[in-house]
């Protein structure tokens, strides 16, 4: 989520992603409010390491485990239901 855009306003990757993470629950909220479904995936999970060739399992682990932790940010408060 944000990972393919260049950040040069926040102070480190994390607190763009959850910024964009916010920017994005205010946008599920509203097709949320609307009742209609939001589906939520990541395709590029499995291909990250492509991007990243340098890194270790540890820290591709880590890279993911965040990432998810970032859409489960978008997704917070939003009824079940229609994610």
């Amino acid at each position: 989520m944000g990972a393919a855009v260049h950040n040069e306003h926040y102070g480190t990757e994390e607190e763009y992603m959850m910024a964009v993470a916010e920017a994005c629950r205010e946008e599920y909220k509203a097709i949320t409010d609307a009742d209609l479904i939001v589906q939520v995936d990541e395709p590029e999970f499995c291909t990250t390491w492509t991007f990243y060739p340098d890194w270790t399992v540890d820290e591709l682990r880590k890279y993911l485990s965040f990432s998810v932790e970032v859409i489960n940010h978008s997704i917070a408060e939003l009824p079940e239901d229609l994610i």
